[in-house]
């Protein structure tokens, strides 16, 4: 079950996804692209949209203009910004003078780096060895578990020509 967002948590969330507008009942943002990309988006937002069972209403608007809106009668959802959010990260890729989602935070963020053997250097971590976080605890895996394997066919950082 979604939930429908208040109006003061809409305006707060639209805040960190520029281009977007919003009546309360529902968000949307018009995009200027090409008409291979809009086709190019149009395909993807199939596709991603299908995936979480929410389809936005998309509008040609005329001089290459195409608006993306989502929402209904009952109000904007948490799944409704989700689809906006990638909605924008899509739009950011085809034509990068799009705005994409501009992520806001008030605190710092966390930052995490592997231990060192003491010259600055990065101690070697075999599997299952800890490795300390920014608050210095160490990081394992739990007991009997070995990381997981790629599947066939997915290719990991190690493993690319």
């Amino acid at each position: 079950m979604t939930t429908n967002l208040s109006e003061e948590l809409l305006v707060t969330t639209l805040q960190a996804l520029p281009g977007w507008e919003s009546n309360g009942s529902s968000i949307w943002r018009d995009v200027n692209l090409s008409p291979e990309d809009t086709q190019e988006l149009r395909r993807q937002v199939s596709v991603d949209a299908g995936a979480l069972g929410k389809e936005p209403e998309v509008t040609d608007r005329g001089n290459g203009v195409t608006r993306f809106t989502l929402g209904s009668a009952g109000g904007v959802t948490e799944v409704d910004i989700a689809l906006a959010s990638h909605l924008s990260d899509l739009m950011h890729r085809l034509k990068p003078t799009e705005p994409g989602v501009d992520a806001v935070r008030d605190d710092a963020p966390e930052i995490v780096s592997r231990a060192t053997d003491g010259s600055g250097q990065t101690a070697p971590s075999p599997i299952g060895s800890a490795s300390a976080g920014s608050t210095g605890s160490p990081v394992m895996p739990l007991a009997g578990k070995q990381p997981h394997s790629p599947e066939a066919g997915v290719s990991t950082e190690q493993s690319r020509p």
